[in-house]
Parts: structure tokens; sequence; C-alpha cells
């Protein structure tokens, strides 16, 4: 992707904001950066901003669009937005903090989201994938934004991401090699519209995975009814109240992972010890 010379709005001068401007300010763009505060009041981190050639500092209305290739959203910035609203009706392109940087990141990405646990399964799957010897960075929407591990060297053998579905609105190429949906109850309304709004986007985390990647999903929650069948990878299925014909399941005091050639591997379910009353169903199955 070519950054060099195109003139680029960042909306939303959030943590997020801030660092996809110095990363697009760093590759050569020309940067427009808006938000409803004054610039007095943005987010941590802008000073490094302030004085930059490259960077402008935008009137927050649909103007700021003139000569514009390129929209960049920051998450938690409502789709009807009037600059976006604008940005489509001109054919701008819009995409996300998430988008941006998966086009400049290298490293196989381990997805996780779902309405609720995904703070403490993305922890818990760096830690693991980190206790079994493998170098990770954990970041998304938790620690840093993603658009910040782009503009590292990139040595990693993993990136664990917690993943929003704020941060899904506006991709159209990321691909995690492995996507974890843990569960959709309805949550974020406002923002998307409608619940088959925030369903839909929860589940565009796997849109673009091929059969090498890897779909995990929760066999209990009903808003993933038929996702299973309509994604392209691997699917592995988990459920902590009934067993399965293929997946991770809860039977008695085991954690069974039945594989699709019959296969199976059985885990302790005293092998996981995590402070408080944590469902099972938070816990990323073995794979």
């Amino acid at each position: 992707m070519e950054l060099k010379g195109k003139k680029i709005v960042v909306i939303g001068m959030g943590k997020t904001g801030i660092a996809t401007a110095s990363f697009l300010g760093a590759h050569g763009a020309a940067v427009v950066a808006v938000d409803e505060k004054p610039f007095s009041q943005w987010g941590e981190g802008v000073e490094p901003l302030t004085g930059q050639p490259w960077l402008k500092v935008g009137d927050y209305d649909v103007t700021v669009l003139d000569g514009v290739d390129l929209v960049v959203s920051s998450p938690g910035i409502p789709p009807g937005n009037d600059i976006l609203s604008a940005a489509q009706k001109n054919g701008i392109p819009i995409i996300s903090e998430l988008e941006l940087a998966y086009r400049f990141i290298r490293v196989p990405i381990v997805a996780v989201t779902g309405t609720n646990g995904k703070t403490t399964a993305t922890t818990l799957l760096g830690k693991i994938l980190a206790y079994a010897g493998k170098k990770i960075f954990i970041g998304g929407n938790i620690g840093n934004p993603l658009i910040d591990y782009a503009g590292f060297p990139q040595t990693d053998d993993f990136i664990v991401a917690e993943i929003s579905s704020f941060q899904l609105q506006w991709t159209s190429t990321f691909r995690p090699h492995a996507a974890i949906l843990l569960n959709i109850t309805c949550d974020h309304v406002n923002y998307h519209g409608s619940f088959e709004a925030y369903r839909q986007v929860k589940a565009s985390i796997f849109k673009n995975q091929q059969e090498a990647d890897l779909a995990v999903l929760n066999a209990e929650d009903d808003a993933q009814e038929g996702l299973a069948a309509s994604v392209r990878s691997q699917v592995v299925l988990f459920s902590s109240k009934r067993s399965l014909k293929a997946g991770v399941f809860v039977q008695g005091e085991t954690i069974v992972y039945l594989k699709p050639d019959g296969t199976e591997e059985h885990y302790p379910l005293s092998m996981i010890s995590l402070p408080g009353c944590i469902e099972f169903s938070w816990v990323a199955p073995p794979h």
C-alpha cells in the first residue's frame, strides 16, 4: 500500500488516532487530523505531533474531505458520522486503523473477538503461547494499537490481538490466521444501528480466511448459529455444556479436544487456574 504523497484524513484523535497519524506521517502521507475536541484536549501522546510539517489539524466537518485520497476511522467513530457518510457518498475509501495496520504486518495474527471475555482470552492465549516458547506481541483493543506494531521490526512468531466490533467496521482485507469468536450478545446497538448489524460485523472477522486458517466458534451461542457452515477456514467448535461430535468440550473433569479425524486430546480441567469465576467458554481451546 503506497502512502507517500497521499492526503489522508484521520478521524478520532484518541490513542489509536494519534498512533495512526504518526504512522502515516512517517510513511510520507499528508495527514489531516480531525476530532470533535480541540487539539489541546486530544489524547495522551499528542506532543510528538506538534509542529510536524506533514500534519494539519482540520475542521470537524465535511469540508475536510476536499482533495482527500483516503479516510482512516478510529475505533468508536459511528458509521453514520457526517464525515464518514460524506466520504462514502463521494466515493472516498474508508478503512479502519486495524485494516491499515494489517496491510503492513507480516506476522501471523491470532484475533479474539466477542461481546464478553475478549481481554481475558487474549491475555491468557498470549501467555500460553509465550509459555510454549513463542515470541508474542499482545495488542489491538488492549495495550498498543496494531498500527504501532506495523512500525516495529516484526520479529515475533505471533500477534495475539483483541479485536472490537469498532475495529472490524471498516475492514476489507483483514485476514487473521486464527480467529476466535467467544460470544455475541446485545451490545453497541446504538453504534451499529441494530443487533443484526452488530452480529454481522462480529462475524466478518472470518470473511477473508482461507482453508489454511482457523475459526474458533462457540457452539452454545445462538447468535453464531449457521456461521460455521459459511466460513472457508477450518472450524473448531467449543462448548462448556455438552459433548460435541468434533471440537472442544468438557466431559466430567476433563477438557476433550475431539479432532475431525477422530483422534482425541485430553486435558485435566484442573490445569485451568484463574483468579475469580471464569466461564470455560472464555478459554480459547487448544489446537
